[in-house]
């Protein structure tokens, strides 16, 4: 019985000894090819990752190229309202009201008197004549903002004539500016 149980327990133990080499067999050839596909997928993550870091510095370029377009777009506005590129009476006009609008000032008339440009400058002068009316203090508040406006104002004279009350009618000639219109070569 002794050899018979010592029988079963080499079978048992080949037959243990077997199934561990069929499932380490079965395992590696089984893991292998998960092993290869695992780093293949790594490598692909890894590309992926560096390609996305790329495109993100690309974009953050590009928004600050954006950003400072902005901020150029709004420079050249400013510098257009100093100095604009063509005569536009009819804007002058509604610069001159707007400046008036909002005080107690009668703006009767703005006419252009004359234009002008200087030799071999690409500046050109336009002179114009305001006639108002209002209280001493509306004209000072209007002259104030000649000064302080973007666009060049140069106030060359004006003219006082009372009227009843606190009331006064004047009239004054400013010069204006503008500038032909700068061309850039590509």
């Amino acid at each position: 019985m002794e050899l018979e149980n010592q029988g079963r327990s080499g079978y048992s133990a080949l037959v243990i000894v077997i199934a561990i080499i069929f499932a380490i067999l079965v395992s590696v050839l089984g893991i292998r090819p998960l092993l290869a596909s695992n780093a293949k997928l790594t490598k692909e993550r890894d590309q992926k990752l560096a390609e996305l870091k790329r495109y993100t510095q690309k974009r953050d370029i590009l928004v600050d190229a954006a950003k400072k377009e902005t901020e150029l777009n709004a420079l050249k506005i400013k510098i257009l309202e100093a100095l604009p590129q063509s005569s536009d009476p009819t804007a002058i006009f509604a610069q001159i009201e707007g400046i008036s609008k909002g005080l107690n000032v009668d703006t009767r008339s703005v006419k252009q008197s004359s234009a002008s440009k200087a030799k071999n400058a690409s500046v050109h002068e336009i002179v114009l004549n305001v006639a108002s009316g209002g209280t001493y203090d509306d004209l000072h508040k209007t002259l104030e903002k000649l000064e302080t406006s973007l666009r060049i104002f140069n106030v060359k004279k004006i003219s006082l004539s009372p009227k009843k009350g606190d009331r006064i009618d004047y009239s004054f000639n400013i010069s204006t500016y503008y500038k032909d219109e700068v061309k850039l070569e590509d």
